[in-house]
């Protein structure tokens, strides 16, 4: 009997210096290098993507690359790992889904998971006929400091009752 698979296709995408914050990546604007990225979800017949032998982490390359090979059709979500960004330099932008469309939440900008998600990227047959295999285009922005160097401020304290009302914590 012949045993007939899908091929799956390249996921792609950029970690890069959002000088303008408009979540596109223009020619002038650098990639971050050696940010992780992570895939996860589910293929269409059902397997963890991460049970197949594609690799499930992938570290950005000089100019701010990352790519998934053989990635099969299916539901998938990409999160970047934003604490590999340096904060003294970049803060959290805008996250931008690319040519298999996706699900992005830029109504808030922080370090947490759910703040640097690309969610419910749908890879078809017909978007892997269409790309020729390249399902390109997904962005994870960082805005340079106003200060490069400066980070937000920590506030940090004691709350203590002050019963003879010195103000010197016990």
């Amino acid at each position: 009997g012949n045993n007939f698979g899908e091929r799956g296709g390249t996921l792609s995408g950029f970690v890069y210096v959002d000088n303008n914050n408009n979540g596109i990546k223009e020619s002038t604007e650098i990639g971050i290098p050696n940010v992780r990225v992570t895939l996860s979800g589910t293929t269409t017949s059902g397997l963890d993507v991460c049970s197949l032998s594609i690799g499930c982490v992938a570290t950005t390359t000089a100019t701010g690359a990352f790519s998934f090979s053989g990635v099969p059709p299916g539901t998938y979500q990409l999160v970047e790992t934003q604490t590999d960004v340096d904060g003294s330099l970049y803060g959290d932008g805008k996250e931008t889904a690319g040519v298999a469309g996706g699900v992005v939440d830029n109504t808030t900008h922080g370090s947490q998971p759910y703040q640097n998600t690309i969610k419910t990227i749908a890879i078809t047959p017909a978007v892997l006929g269409s790309s020729a295999g390249v399902v390109s285009g997904y962005m994870f922005g960082e805005v340079p400091r106003a200060t490069p160097g400066l980070k937000p401020p920590i506030v940090s304290g004691y709350i203590y009752m002050d019963r003879q009302h010195s103000r010197v914590r016990p």
